[in-house]
């Protein structure tokens, strides 16, 4: 499973310092269960991966499916909204270049908020 990604309490002023690790960290963690032969990765990505695409691009029943993208090159997305959008992109295409005999499941999440105490003391804004 990989479920952490950058979620500051502040957006910061330049959007690879939440990108780039988000990014990285999908990327090492895909190229692990390819080292690893893990048959399945689950992935916690966000609605914000999906639920900021162009208006023509919205499902006309606001269902969305694995058609449906962020666009990142908006004016109306944020830094986070970014960063999960590429990172759950970037597992996609590193399982896309694979031969097809050593492809793994990719199941990804895209939760809408989490509720619950976190189990450590910490500051995000997903808490």
């Amino acid at each position: 499973m990989h479920i952490a990604s950058p979620c500051p309490l502040a957006l910061p002023k330049d959007d690879m310092e939440l990108i780039k690790p988000a990014v990285e960290g999908t990327l090492a963690v895909m190229k692990g269960c390819h080292i690893h032969k893990v048959r399945r990765v689950i992935i916690t990505s966000s609605m914000s991966a999906i639920k900021e695409c162009k208006p023509q691009d919205m499902p006309r029943n606001k269902t969305f499916n694995e058609v449906n993208w962020s666009d990142p090159d908006g004016n109306h997305i944020n830094a986070y909204s970014k960063s999960k959008t590429l990172a759950e992109k970037a597992a996609w295409e590193f399982q896309k270049k694979l031969p097809e005999d050593q492809r793994f499941e990719i199941v990804v999440l895209n939760p809408s908020m989490m509720v619950g105490p976190a189990f450590f003391k910490a500051e995000s804004s997903s808490f």
